[in-house]
């Protein structure tokens, strides 16, 4: 088990070619095909297609912002692996909150 852990790193890290940018740019963002994965560690067509249009346009000189932006407003806020806002709040000290309860 260890050794498929160990291994799942460096393949995850070979997605964005060792370039920070991009693996920052790939885990803030979910796969749109299941919503449940992040694009760093999600295997499948649409997420090969999602990290090539994200390298593509770092390569044509876009923002971490303009990216962003346009990949809300193709598929919503629900693309964005760490909620933003009120919603994101509650996720997150919903489960701090509860632990501290009881």
């Amino acid at each position: 088990m260890y050794l498929l852990l160990g291994t799942a790193l460096p393949a995850a890290a070979n997605l964005a070619n060792g370039d920070p940018r991009l693996e920052k740019l790939y885990t803030s963002y979910i796969a749109p095909c299941c919503w449940r994965e992040n694009l760093m560690v999600h295997h499948s067509p649409k997420a090969d297609e999602l990290r090539a249009s994200i390298a593509a346009a770092v390569k044509a000189g876009k923002t971490d912002e303009e990216i962003r932006a346009g990949l809300v407003g193709e598929y919503t806020i629900r693309i964005l692996a760490l909620p933003e806002g009120a919603k994101g709040q509650w996720l997150w000290w919903t489960p701090i909150a509860a632990s501290a309860a009881g």
